[in-house]
């Protein structure tokens, strides 16, 4: 198959390519090289994508619901309001990558790397992002509301205005986080914001709603603060 001009096909080589508003919905792309390609406002959902090479380049507005991105190089790629709604990014490199205001409901990002990638905005309600390190990440505004974050890192993320309400927290590596006013309002049940095994060590709470949040005694609390009656 080509699309201006260029064969698309598992392991072809689009280095650069121009593809804006390509139509590539559930195509096969299994290890391409895409780097640097212009995929603006593409059509890629249900597309797989496993293995590619898709480092610099430029998928803002794109399409990319369902798609499989497993084990994919996004290093510095614009997904700025880009759809990944459901998509598959396991294990993807997202290092540097914008992903502002982009919609990951329900995708899957477990043990993805998303050191110092801008989310910014971003909707992760329901994502699954079990073992992600997300390390110096840009989470201010973002929706992680029911988000699954089992050991997830969060060292030295941006929490401005972050929704976590109903977030799973064990096991979460918050230690150095910038200033955290996370909205964590009205849980129906103690479990649901559970900070179990959480390190909390140098984070500042200031302004943090900890109500009806679920703690043990594994649970590391900044010096000097008073946790919350359980």
């Amino acid at each position: 198959m080509k699309v201006n001009g260029y064969n698309i096909e598992p392991r072809a080589n689009l280095q650069g390519a121009n593809l804006q508003e390509a139509d590539l919905k559930d195509r096969y792309l299994q290890v391409a090289d895409l780097c640097g390609a212009d995929l603006t406002k593409a059509n890629l959902s249900g597309a797989n994508l496993t293995g590619a090479n898709l480092s610099q380049a430029n998928l803002s507005q794109a399409n990319l619901t369902e798609a499989n991105l497993q084990v994919v190089d996004l290093t510095g790629t614009n997904l700025q309001e880009a759809n990944l709604q459901e998509a598959t990014l396991s294990k993807a490199n997202l290092i540097t990558a914008n992903l502002t205001q982009a919609n990951l409901t329900q995708a899957n990002l477990s043990g993805a790397t998303l050191i110092t990638a801008n989310l910014s905005g971003a909707t992760l309600s329901g994502a699954n992002l079990q073992e992600a390190n997300l390390s110096g990440a840009n989470l201010q505004e973002a929706d992680l509301t029911q988000a699954f974050l089992f050991r997830a890192d969060l060292a030295g993320a941006e929490f401005s205005d972050t929704i976590l309400t109903g977030a799973n927290l064990v096991g979460v590596n918050l230690s150095v986080a910038a200033v955290m006013r996370a909205l964590l309002l009205q849980w129906s049940d103690l479990k649901e914001e559970n900070l179990s095994r959480t390190n909390l060590t140098e984070t500042n709470l200031t302004g943090v709603n900890l109500e009806e949040t679920f703690w043990d005694e594994s649970t590391v609390w900044p010096e000097g603060f008073t946790p919350p009656e359980q």
